[in-house]
């Protein structure tokens, strides 16, 4: 849809102001139903899987190509996103282009140190410990030791489980030790997709955690659209609504909120 104040004439006569006028208020009708109706139609789509596009999925045809042409996946990564596919609750899993994402962005920033509070079968661990020089290391927090059991094979399979510490136990009881450790300050990255409740919680020990310049990668901002909900059906759409609000006026960091997968924000520390 076009408005009509991209084509309309410049008035000379009353009639051609009343014109112009209508011309104009018809476009932006138009503009903003256009905007709704393609809104409601990627919530839709997003909606159907987390671990999904979001704008790629204006055509099916699209993110296949996307990944194809847009990422390297090594081979035990592409066999391990294969396996996870195959699990109970695979819709849990990262997006591979989130996962390539991340990695690219650990060797855009030269981290050595990075934090991932919420493993569950590994996959984005894989791709930030791929992406880490020999001496770098994944710190991996996860509750459930059973997810992790399916990416530990394909971890020493690519030969980087050497690089990976994974901590079983509650995230925020795991942040705090770390902290006691003398770990503030010390990490280059820290990548947020757990219990979406305690997301306030795991940003705050993030930033303890996070050098200067570094960044916190908060997952999910987007929530399968559920973001736009008034009120919030759930406690856990409740949260996310409540640290993106928080993100968005923390003047501590500095943001970029993306649609990749279901909505990732970077949060870089001042």
């Amino acid at each position: 849809f076009f408005s009509a104040m991209s084509f309309c004439p410049v008035p000379h006569t009353s009639r051609d102001q009343g014109w112009l006028v209508t011309g104009a208020l018809l476009g932006a009708s138009a503009a903003l139903y256009a905007r709704r109706l393609y809104a409601a139609r990627s919530r839709g789509q997003t909606a159907k899987r987390h671990g999904g596009p979001t704008l790629a999925s204006a055509d099916p045809a699209l993110y296949p190509y996307l990944l194809e042409k847009g990422t390297r996946p090594s081979e035990p990564l592409q066999e391990l996103f294969a396996a996870v596919e195959r699990e109970p609750r695979a819709r849990m899993m990262g997006s591979p282009d989130e996962a390539h994402f991340l990695g690219w962005l650990v060797e855009l920033m030269g981290a050595k140190r990075v934090l991932e509070v919420g493993v569950f079968r590994g996959s984005t661990t894989l791709a930030l410990a791929s992406a880490l020089p020999q001496e770098g290391e994944v710190v991996a927090l996860e509750l459930n030791g059973d997810f992790c059991s399916t990416g530990r094979r394909y971890w020493d399979k690519a030969g980087v489980g050497g690089k990976i510490d994974l901590r079983l136990g509650p995230a925020s009881e795991s942040m705090r030790l770390l902290l006691a450790e003398g770990g503030g300050g010390s990490f280059d990255l820290v990548f947020i997709d757990a219990n979406k409740a305690d997301y306030d919680d795991y940003y705050e020990h993030a930033l303890a955690l996070l050098r200067r310049g570094g960044v916190v990668a908060v997952d999910n901002t987007l929530w399968g659209g559920r973001v736009l909900e008034a009120p919030a059906a759930t406690a856990d759409t409740a949260a996310i609504q409540a640290i993106n609000d928080k993100l968005a006026s923390d003047p501590r960091v500095s943001i970029v909120m993306l649609g990749i997968a279901d909505g990732v924000t970077l949060c870089r520390k001042r």
